[in-house]
């Protein structure tokens, strides 16, 4: 759960950043908040299959290391 948190803080950071530079560029509120929203309307199939497949990564690993913790604690 740690790492899955870390990659939700980094995310947001990230996007903090961005919309930041945006800012410090000129652009109004709105328009900062809306470019890293525009992005997803550019991607296609295929991007949306690479990005589900780093997602369920990231959440089969966790999945992972907690059954296998479960089992330990068993033994």
């Amino acid at each position: 759960m740690k790492v899955f948190s870390v990659v939700i803080l980094v995310f947001f950071l990230t996007i903090l950043t961005n919309v930041a530079v945006d800012l410090i560029g000129g652009d109004t509120m709105f328009e900062a908040l809306t470019t890293p929203l525009k992005t997803f309307n550019i991607i296609r199939a295929g991007e949306y299959v690479m990005l589900l497949f780093l997602v369920f990564i990231i959440i089969g690993n966790q999945i992972f290391e907690y059954l296998k913790n479960k089992n330990q604690q068993k033994t």
